[in-house]
């Protein structure tokens, strides 16, 4: 673990520790309908509303710094002794007796937080030994105002913001020590949104996880899935379509108002490699796929969508392309009496010889050799559909202006791998082969590429009835 791991766990764990303290208060949920119950008044409501000052926002950025390296995440556990130890460094130096006095001069929670210095506390926040006092305050004030009482929550927004709430809690939540108390409070923090009627809209505004999008050159990339507060709005559109039925929405459907299909898909794609939001990705993907759906857009559609027609010989590396032949796929399967729409579509802008060489270069690539020998296998199948026979693909894959050069020519082997599959599909169809080949090239040609032919598995067979003739 690093020492900047280190220091930013034991930051998390000081304020679950005081957030601990200040929920044993509260046997029952803060939200609910009972007395206790004061977030809604009007006070309350104007507190949540403001969000933090600049040097806060700046302080907690700095904090809540978050790694994305995999490898950091399994680090993060915190042993019992050391929250022993961080609950022994936080003992205050406000003693019993002050905080009556505060108590009985009227003070609010807010004045005290403000007396303690802890709204400019900024950094030093959660190692500042008046926090505790502070908690003890908020606890002797709700006993002795059971009608106003203040909220936790409420007070941890007004001075972090919604932001800054939910990107401690989702910290916390990968830290041993402090996840069941992180999960807490999230549900606390979504349960007060759900009473102030805020939309997944609003929730996706409050969590600024769109914040600088505007100000980012055309060059620059704005990625959602880089924040950790994108998971509490997740979370918050499961629980605000299970409490509002008739006003169910989907994830991608806000996401794609701030970002077009492609570059979402394009981060997708990219969130889908991290642990921490592949889930999500997944999940957003899957929406996504449902709605082309829905809305009936063919694979042709998407195909040209992502500018896949643009790419030329580049198309089978484009991560995008992957998306492309995954949606093909479910078309496919929605829609069992359609063909198979990812061979036709890319066909539309590349000839059968064009997509052959590109198979062959993707094949020698392993991020992009399952697709490529997929491509291949629908490729015969389309040939043999269309009846192009061996002798026409030697024209169709241009081997027939290779010369004296058709040994080294990139395409030879896949002309031999498709006399294979087509002698499997048509085994007492006689092929020509010989004839085709003495129209084209010298017996010396002819001799060195049969010798090729036998590295081919199947072409032993085919090589000794083409020599018979030599």
């Amino acid at each position: 673990m690093t020492e900047k791991s280190q220091v930013f766990d034991t930051c998390v764990v000081m304020l679950f520790y005081v957030v601990l303290l200040a929920v044993a208060a509260f046997p029952r949920s803060i939200y609910a309908a009972s007395t206790e119950f004061q977030i809604a008044t009007p006070d309350t409501r104007a507190s949540s509303v403001s969000l933090t000052t600049a040097h806060h926002d700046i302080a907690l950025n700095r904090l809540l710094r978050i790694h994305t390296s995999t490898t950091d995440e399994g680090e993060r556990g915190i042993s019992t002794s050391a929250v022993a130890s961080l609950t022994n460094s936080l003992k205050s130096t406000f003693t019993s007796q002050q905080l009556d006095d505060l108590l009985q001069k009227g003070n609010s929670v807010d004045d005290a937080f403000k007396l303690m210095s802890l709204d400019n506390a900024a950094d030093g926040l959660l190692a500042n030994p008046h926090l505790t006092a502070w908690i003890d305050y908020m606890k002797l004030y709700n006993n002795a105002n059971p009608t106003k009482k203040a909220s936790l929550i409420a007070i941890l927004t007004k001075y972090y913001g919604d932001d800054g709430v939910a990107k401690i809690i989702e910290a916390a939540k990968k830290v041993r020590d402090t996840s069941r108390m992180a999960k807490r409070l999230q549900t606390e923090q979504i349960q007060r949104w759900l009473v102030l009627e805020k939309s997944p809209k609003d929730v996706y505004k409050l969590l600024k996880l769109n914040d600088g999008f505007f100000k980012l050159s055309k060059f620059e990339k704005y990625d959602v899935f880089e924040k950790p507060q994108l998971a509490t709005w997740v979370a918050y559109v499961d629980e605000f379509n299970k409490a509002n039925p008739s006003k169910t929405t989907t994830t991608y459907s806000i996401l794609v108002s701030h970002y077009n299909d492609k570059t979402l898909a394009n981060l997708l794609i990219a969130a889908k490699e991290v642990s921490s939001t592949e889930k999500i990705a997944i999940r957003v993907q899957g929406e996504q796929t449902q709605h082309w759906l829905t809305t009936g857009k063919l694979p042709s559609d998407i195909f040209t969508m992502f500018r896949l027609d643009k790419e030329g010989d580049k198309l089978l590396g484009n991560p995008l392309f992957a998306a492309f032949v995954k949606y093909a796929d479910e078309f496919h399967f929605f829609h069992a009496n359609a063909e198979l729409a990812t061979l036709p579509t890319i066909l539309k802008y590349h000839s059968s010889a064009e997509l052959a060489h590109m198979i062959v270069m993707a094949s020698k690539s392993p991020n992009t050799e399952n697709i490529a020998n997929r491509l291949q296998s629908e490729l015969f199948r389309y040939w043999f559909k269309k009846k192009e026979t061996p002798v026409k693909m030697l024209s169709v894959l241009q081997l027939v202006d290779a010369g004296s050069k058709l040994t080294v020519h990139p395409l030879l082997n896949v002309w031999f791998e498709y006399i294979v599959y087509y002698s499997k599909m048509e085994p007492k169809k006689k092929l020509y082969l010989e004839t085709a080949l003495r129209s084209h090239f010298s017996k010396n040609v002819i001799l060195e590429a049969l010798s090729e032919a036998l590295k081919v598995p199947g072409m032993a067979k085919i090589v000794d009835k083409v020599k018979l003739y030599y």
